[in-house]
């Protein structure tokens, strides 16, 4: 099936709209309720296991490195197909990894180099079901609710943060990372029924002479020619994906950061107010929806994230250390919300599905080099640098101390006084701050 996208939606009513989009939310937030739980005990795992920062940033690196190979192909499945059916198919191709796993551990047969692969395949379901999503939501909601439906988006996201950690770390020392994994199974069945049980309408398609025989990869090229066209969105998409590296830099880094300081209950302590932190910024963007000038919303809530990764640098008390990651994950979605909102604004809705594919490939190619230069520098260069004794120990180690850990401390005071340099930068440049202008609202 191979046809051209016409511009036109079918558009249910109001009130079938809201009701649609509760149960495709809610599906998705049962669904990466499990996986959290799965994701927080299979890190906690390769790290007890290895000791290893480069093992850990290797796992996340795995974890997003297969979407950039299937991104070109999944925007153009998502605008062909179904968007219900492709969410249902991706999630059951996580799931089978995940019941992998689950087989392997319960035999005792698990190495963590079996880990690695199966979490890319899982990956590469996640970049079919993640524009899927957002796909989906552009279908069932008007334009004007889609501000609001962004901060719906990041909750989603939010409230399996806000449970996941504690909740994964006491059921570890209950019931086993197995029994975790079955609780993922679970979730996954119960997400998959709420969507069976839904309908929502796709983009009207019409078959235009010639069109029988384009390639998904030329789809995905007139996404990136369309994106190409319009000198705003490229900067935009260029600002995002660099400010992605950054803040991977740090988020990756700070499990195995916790972990050789303190206990796997007080990463789960941390890392559940973190996640109070991102709930509270989804709630405040679904209330809010952001500012009428979006772009001033990434920009300054960037700069009190990077604020905020910077003071964590400095200090490790377990207080000041939760405080900090409350106000990153705050930040997140309100960035994350704003520019979402920004791109369904500006992209036309048959085109939804292959430009938010080509946006994820781009920004989610930070990622994995975020994972794996993090690792490295630290491993290699910052940890023994900040060592007694190390090259760094009399100079920057007078201000950040030396010992465990402050290798760590000094990757984060270098990624959060970068992130503020370049959204200050932005934010004092007249072209970025008008971006918004340069290309109307699609119709």
């Amino acid at each position: 099936m191979s046809e051209a996208i016409a511009t036109d939606m079918r558009i249910a009513p109001e009130t079938g709209t809201k009701r649609v989009f509760a149960w495709v939310w809610l599906s998705q937030l049962i669904s990466v309720t499990g996986s959290s739980l799965t994701g927080f005990a299979a890190g906690v795992w390769i790290f007890q296991q290895t000791g290893s920062v480069l093992d850990y940033s290797l796992l996340v690196a795995c974890a997003a490195a297969p979407t950039l190979v299937v991104a070109p192909w999944a925007g153009a499945w998502v605008d062909r197909m179904d968007r219900r059916w492709v969410m249902i198919a991706a999630r059951s191709g996580a799931a089978v990894c995940t019941a992998t796993i689950g087989v392997l551990l319960w035999s005792a047969h698990l190495e963590i180099w079996q880990v690695l692969p199966l979490y890319a395949l899982a990956a590469i379901c996640e970049a079919f079901q993640r524009p899927a999503f957002l796909a989906a939501v552009t279908t069932v909601l008007p334009k004007e609710r889609l501000g609001r439906a962004s901060g719906m988006t990041q909750l989603a996201y939010a409230v399996p943060m806000l449970i996941a950690p504690l909740l994964s770390a006491f059921l570890l020392g209950v019931i086993g990372i197995t029994g975790v994994i079955a609780l993922d199974l679970t979730c996954f069945a119960i997400s998959t029924v709420v969507l069976l049980a839904v309908r929502f309408p796709q983009p009207i398609t019409r078959q235009q002479p010639g069109s029988d025989r384009r390639s998904s990869l030329k789809e995905f090229g007139e996404a990136l020619a369309f994106i190409g066209q319009r000198r705003s969105l490229k900067l935009q998409l260029a600002y995002f994906a660099f400010e992605k590296f950054l803040t991977c830099m740090a988020v990756v880094l700070f499990t195995p950061f916790v972990l050789a300081l303190y206990s796997a209950q007080a990463l789960g302590t941390i890392l559940t107010i973190a996640g109070l932190g991102m709930l509270a910024g989804s709630l405040v963007m679904s209330a809010w929806g952001g500012p009428q000038r979006r772009v001033l919303g990434i920009l300054v809530f960037d700069m009190l994230l990077g604020a905020a990764v910077l003071v964590a640098g400095v200090w490790t008390s377990i207080p000041l250390l939760t405080a900090c990651a409350f106000v990153v994950m705050f930040c997140r979605p309100v960035v994350a919300g704003c520019d979402q909102t920004i791109w369904q604004h500006k992209v036309l809705p048959a085109l939804h599905g292959r430009v938010f594919a080509l946006r994820n490939f781009l920004v989610t190619a930070a990622v994995p080099l975020a994972a794996i230069v993090a690792g490295l520098v630290t491993e290699h260069f910052f940890k023994p640098w900040m060592m007694p004794g190390g090259l760094l120990a009399n100079s920057a180690g007078v201000w950040l101390g030396v010992g465990p850990g402050r290798g760590v401390g000094l990757l984060f005071v270098v990624v959060g006084a970068l992130t503020m340099v370049m959204a200050g930068a932005a934010l004092l440049h007249p072209a970025f701050r008008q971006l918004e202008d340069e290309v109307p609202d699609a119709h």
